[in-house]
């Protein structure tokens, strides 16, 4: 039932583990070893296309059996792996450009304007939504306004 490249994923593993001079099916702990990991299991995601269960699968012809929870979670430990650790943050920013510094700065002050904070203000959920809706229904607006292009020809007879 593989729908992945297993060819693809041997030689990124290949790559991988000659860039990074670790072996990511070793079942250690240790912070270094964990943390490339789950890059490794990003770059099978990004760069091969696959879903935990593929990934999980991989691993498992490979002789190192891994949960697929596991793997979602280590995943979604990305950025906090980027901030903490420069071994991690220099091999990262070879493979992917997401969380590059310059990128960072961008996205942090998008996030800080002025709606934003207008609406952090707002603590009932219930209203959260409501202002959610009356943004969203105002921005689908202005896509669906055209410009008026009537003629009008008056007629003598």
């Amino acid at each position: 039932m593989r729908t992945y490249n297993k060819h693809k994923a041997i030689e990124l593993y290949k790559d991988f583990k000659q860039l990074t001079k670790v072996n990511v099916f070793n079942r250690s702990k240790q912070t270094k070893i964990m943390a490339l990991r789950s890059l490794f299991y990003k770059v099978l995601q990004d760069n091969n296309f696959m879903n935990d269960r593929e990934i999980a699968e991989f691993f498992t012809e490979m002789g190192d059996k891994r949960n697929r929870s596991g793997i979602f979670t280590s995943l979604t430990k990305m950025e906090q792996y980027y901030l903490n650790f420069d071994f991690f943050k220099d091999i990262y920013d070879l493979y992917f450009y997401d969380l590059k510094e310059d990128q960072r700065k961008y996205k942090l002050s998008k996030q800080q304007d002025k709606l934003n904070n207008l609406i952090d203000t707002v603590e009932d959920e219930s209203r959260r939504d409501e202002l959610y809706e009356m943004v969203n229904l105002r921005i689908k607006s202005w896509s669906w306004k055209v410009e008026d292009r009537c003629e009008i020809i008056s007629c003598a007879i």
